[in-house]
């Protein structure tokens, strides 16, 4: 029988298996906040002790949806369910969309078209 380390007990019991790098996003054990950098070069830093809620909707195109104390980061993509256990496990440490002519050559893998960050004191402008 071998010993299985608490870090590899921890993956398995919460079925969160490293993922292969991906210029997306980037995952680390001892992250205390997320940096989201948007299409316009703006760089958003959020705590991860203000992470309320998130919402991920798999219809397409699949929307995935942070909501911290402040601020509401919305993220459209493909393959967007894979990131899921990690940011319930805050282990996401940065994301950033990809050019839109990079988003064909991904295939299978996790891909972040957009990235939207709003203030939660905005008001939410109907469509």
């Amino acid at each position: 029988m071998t010993s299985m380390s608490l870090r590899e007990q921890l993956r398995e019991k919460l079925g969160t298996e490293p993922l292969a790098p991906n210029p997306c996003f980037t995952t680390s054990d001892q992250g205390i906040g997320l940096l989201v950098e948007i299409s316009s070069g703006a760089v958003w830093i959020l705590p991860w002790h203000q992470f309320m809620a998130g919402y991920y909707d798999p219809r397409e195109p699949e929307r995935l949806v942070l909501t911290f104390v402040a601020h509401e980061v919305t993220i459209f993509g493909f393959n967007l369910g894979r990131i899921v256990p990690h940011l319930m496990n805050q282990r996401v440490e940065r994301m950033r969309a990809v050019p839109e002519k990079y988003l064909s050559v991904a295939g299978g893998d996790l891909s972040i078209a957009q990235i939207c960050v709003r203030s939660l004191a905005e008001p939410v402008v109907p469509e």
